[in-house]
């Protein structure tokens, strides 16, 4: 409403977010989020080497979803490895799914055995195996997602016409700005760079495949 009432002029959106709201308003995609040298991010399902092998091996068992601001992107992925290995949703096949707020609360308490696998960001956990590095000998990756995208930065049209050029020129050259790349790094990310219709391609792939065990299964 904000958009089509000319209240809004930019919008910060997940991937899952873009998608579903490009089919209602109109907007102009302009950056995205570089991280790590990628345009995304990867998700892990994580558990400890001596706990399991395999996704199989974690059936009925507890499982952590490190929130990390990518809203229901991992329970989208958790469900498209599911459905991929003929098995029910995640909410079906693990005892007790529950989200936390940080990777540290998913993956300490796998580490020290009180549930059975978690879902991170692997940015955050190469981090934390960065200062622990217990915990890369300890923890498998069972399932490792396609590179994600965090965010689609995007303009009202009509805003894009008059300011869009500034925008892109400012936000991306923040990174060569200290105070700039300081408010990048409370958001985890190392630039902002031009938005290209193929970096969603792997997100709409787990849209696609959730809407289709959705059908499948009502």
């Amino acid at each position: 409403r904000g958009v089509r009432e000319s209240r809004l002029d930019l919008l910060v959106l997940l991937p899952t977010e873009y998608l579903l709201l490009r089919q209602q308003i109109d907007m102009v995609p302009m950056l995205v989020s570089m991280i790590q040298g990628q345009p995304g991010f990867h998700l892990g399902l994580l558990c400890r080497i001596d706990a399991a092998t395999a996704l199989a091996d974690l059936q009925d068992g507890d499982l952590l979803l490190a929130d990390g601001g990518v809203g229901d992107l991992p329970r989208i992925w958790l469900d498209s490895v599911l459905c991929a290995a003929g098995q029910p949703t995640a909410d079906i096949y693990f005892r007790q799914p529950r989200t936390v707020d940080r990777a540290a609360r998913a993956v300490l308490p796998v580490f020290f055995g009180q549930a059975a696998a978690c879902i991170v960001n692997l940015g955050a956990y190469d981090t934390m195996v960065e200062l622990n590095p217990q915990l890369g000998r300890e923890m498998r990756i069972v399932h490792k997602s396609p590179l994600l995208p965090m965010t689609v930065i995007c303009a009202r049209p009509d805003a894009y016409e008059y300011f869009g050029w500034a925008l892109e020129q400012g936000m991306g050259t923040l990174h060569e700005d200290p105070e700039g790349q300081q408010i990048l790094n409370i958001f985890g990310v190392d630039r902002l760079v031009p938005f290209r219709e193929e970096y969603l391609d792997p997100v709409r792939a787990l849209v696609h495949t959730e809407r289709a065990t959705e059908e499948a299964h009502p």
